[in-house]
């Protein structure tokens, strides 16, 4: 159900091509190496997403990889107009247990680690990572999972 609503957070914020905002200047492909995503198994090509404007905050994504079981990675970046959205994000992000990134952090892994799920905030950026090996190559991505979330909160910082 998580994967699912995640999933869908992602589809919505790569769901429109142009915006204004701070986070339309971040580019998440370049928070990340080629190394580090390869580490995954995860194809190194990267497409950039940027959310639909609001009043709340401006969206901005990027994937490596294919989602559908073929191995992916995502790095969506809201920067918040208010940090009562913030504190808002962060009540609805609670599962988990911290993984050191940024001022405030919580992720998960399931099936024995192929498939891992966080968010942080780092500022007025609250951010959110996921990442899956290929369904034909899976390996334990919980370890490349956190650092590559303290690659991005140290990159936001």
């Amino acid at each position: 159900m998580k994967i699912a609503i995640a999933l869908a957070t992602v589809a919505v914020t790569a769901a429109v091509a142009a915006t204004s905002g701070a986070a339309n200047r971040l580019n998440p492909c370049t928070m990340l190496t080629a190394r580090q995503v390869a580490a995954v198994h995860v194809d190194t090509s990267c497409k950039i997403a940027v959310g639909k404007p609001n009043p709340y905050w401006a969206a901005v994504s990027g994937t490596w990889g294919k989602l559908g079981g073929k191995g992916s990675v995502i790095v969506a970046i809201n920067h918040m107009k208010s940090q009562a959205y913030i504190t808002l994000w962060k009540t609805e992000h609670p599962t988990g247990k911290s993984w050191g990134a940024g001022s405030w952090s919580r992720g998960t892994c399931i099936a024995s680690g192929s498939y891992c799920y966080g968010s942080f905030v780092v500022g007025a950026y609250a951010v959110t990572i996921q990442v899956a090996p290929p369904a034909a190559k899976p390996i334990s991505v919980a370890k490349p999972t956190i650092a590559m979330a303290k690659t991005v909160a140290a990159k936001l910082s």
